[in-house]
């Protein structure tokens, strides 16, 4: 029987309370966020595990869906100045709420993950390669398949796609079958259940991350 290339992983972060979950008290994924109505997806302790190495590092770091830009301003805290921050979504009311907070080294570019020709078009146009693309935007499965077929030349050797707010109901099955012959670049492929003590996401269930690790 063939080994999956997408392994499925449980990381328990329990009471974990890092510096980025204080950094990202207004966003949704800090379970230890101070916003009543959002959801706490215990993200932030493993991403300082993830991307605890690279904090110190000139990288360059994109995240798809912004929303309220609580979270470009947690990476802005929390990586060194140098790194360089791509803000993307497909609301321009949106970029323009990161424009208008004029955080440093941070550019915008408008992204719809509903389409391969933008998605590609979109990300040459920037003309730049990627340590870090994060995406956080319509959590629908196919866009996730787009993001993988079209983003992925974009990373560095060694660069990390991390696709967001997995519903548990989508299986890692279910992601190999759809990007069959897609999964050759990467080294390493995870399915992560992020659970915490606080973790909550209503009837949403959506607390899972996929890492991509281009080989």
């Amino acid at each position: 029987m063939t080994s999956p290339r997408i392994k499925t992983i449980t990381i328990d972060t329990e009471e974990s309370h890092t510096e980025l979950c204080d950094f990202g008290n207004m966003s949704d994924k800090s379970p230890h966020n101070i916003v009543t109505h959002f959801h706490k997806h215990p993200y932030t302790p493993i991403y300082s595990l993830l991307l605890g190495p690279l904090r110190n590092k000139p990288i360059t770091f994109c995240e798809i869906g912004i929303a309220g830009g609580y979270s470009i301003k947690m990476w802005r805290d929390y990586f060194c100045k140098e790194t360089k921050i791509v803000a993307m979504d497909y609301a321009p009311n949106l970029i323009a709420r990161v424009e208008e907070a004029r955080f440093p080294n941070v550019i915008t570019a408008l992204m719809d993950v509903s389409s391969e020709e933008v998605i590609e078009t979109n990300f040459h146009t920037l003309g730049l390669t990627y340590d870090i693309i994060l995406d956080d935007s319509d959590h629908v499965f196919d866009s996730h398949v787009r993001l993988v077929k079209k983003a992925t030349q974009f990373l560095k050797p060694g660069g990390m796609l991390l696709i967001e707010d997995i519903y548990r109901t989508n299986t890692a099955q279910m992601y190999e079958t759809a990007l069959e012959g897609l999964l050759s670049p990467f080294e390493s492929i995870y399915y992560i259940k992020a659970e915490h003590k606080n973790r909550y996401s209503g009837d949403f269930n959506n607390d899972g991350i996929l890492a991509f690790i281009k080989a």
